[in-house]
This record gives C-alpha cells, sequence and structure tokens, in this order.
C-alpha cells in the first residue's frame, strides 16, 4: 500500500467522522461546526501549551535556572496581574474569533461561496496551511505596529508592556 493511498483512507475516515458530528451534533448546519471546531482549536491550543508552561513557571523551583532572561528568575508572578491577563487574552481571543466567523460568514453568504464537505487532499492542506500562516504572521505584525502607535497604545496596548515577569500567556 502507498503512501497516498493511505493518506487517501485516512482522509476518507476522517471526513466520514467529520461528516456524523455536523449531522447528529450540528444537525446537518456546516458552517456551525466549522465555527465550532475553529472555536475549540483556537482555544484549545492556546491554552494548553500557555497552561503547561505557566504551570512550569508557578509550580517548579527547580525550573527557574532555565530562564533565557536573568534580570526575571528570581520573580513572581502576581496573581492579580495574571487574572488581569488571562482576562485580557480570552476577550482578544473572543474578539479576534468573532471578527474570523464574521469575515467566514460574509464569504459564505453573500459571496455565495459554498465550503466544500470533502477534506482537500494533502497537497492542497499543505498549500492552504502556508498560505494562511503566511498571512496571519503578516497581518500580525502590522497590527501589531498599529498597536504602537500612541492612541491605540494608551486605550488597548499598554497593558502587554506592564507585565515584567516574562510568561507564557
Amino acid at each position: 500500500m502507498s503512501v497516498l493511498s493511505s493518506f487517501e483512507s485516512i482522509r476518507f475516515y476522517i471526513e466520514n467522522q467529520f461528516n456524523n458530528v455536523v449531522n447528529q451534533q450540528f444537525n446537518g448546519n456546516h458552517t456551525l461546526t466549522v465555527f465550532f471546531l475553529l472555536l475549540v482549536a483556537n482555544f484549545g491550543v492556546y491554552w494548553s501549551f500557555g497552561l503547561l508552561f505557566l504551570g512550569f513557571d508557578l509550580l517548579s523551583t527547580k525550573l527557574k535556572r532555565y530562564k533565557i532572561n536573568s534580570n526575571h528568575k528570581n520573580l513572581q508572578l502576581s496573581t492579580t496581574k495574571l487574572i488581569t491577563v488571562i482576562k485580557g487574552v480570552v476577550f482578544n481571543q473572543l474578539i479576534t474569533f468573532g471578527l474570523i466567523c464574521s469575515v467566514l460568514y460574509i464569504r459564505n453568504v453573500y459571496l455565495k461561496f459554498e465550503s466544500q464537505k470533502k477534506i482537500p487532499s494533502f497537497g492542497r492542506f499543505l498549500l492552504e496551511f502556508i498560505v494562511h500562516f503566511l498571512l496571519q504572521e503578516t497581518l500580525f505584525y502590522f497590527v501589531h505596529r498599529v498597536m504602537h502607535k500612541k492612541w491605540f497604545y494608551m486605550k488597548f496596548h499598554k497593558i502587554h508592556h506592564e507585565w515584567s515577569t516574562p510568561n507564557a500567556i
């Protein structure tokens, strides 16, 4: 069995499982399913790694010696600041998610874009992954630069620079 045919069998299996979830959990609403899975993926990946490394910071004194920035090796994370940052991150994630869903909704409804209900080939997936990654990084760079303009900085971004102890969140 070739690698390509193995990939095709896996793709077919995942596609069937996805269609089962769409039909059983979301009453056949493909768009709602995709939005829900995007939300779970966004929060799941970010918070899995963030909380893992935050746990290292909070619970392990032995790991503190491996901190890269020696000026911050002995600083403790302030619980109040940590809660403020967590609220800010969740707020930013929800706003970003809302914007992404709005763009996808406009694309689907107003531009008559029918999302495919089939999982793309590996080559197509790889191409789209690379393009989306480059777009996301480019947009993040420019949005972050805008956040350093005086008005945006004072209203929204300043809290990002008030944190004195580097951490994963």
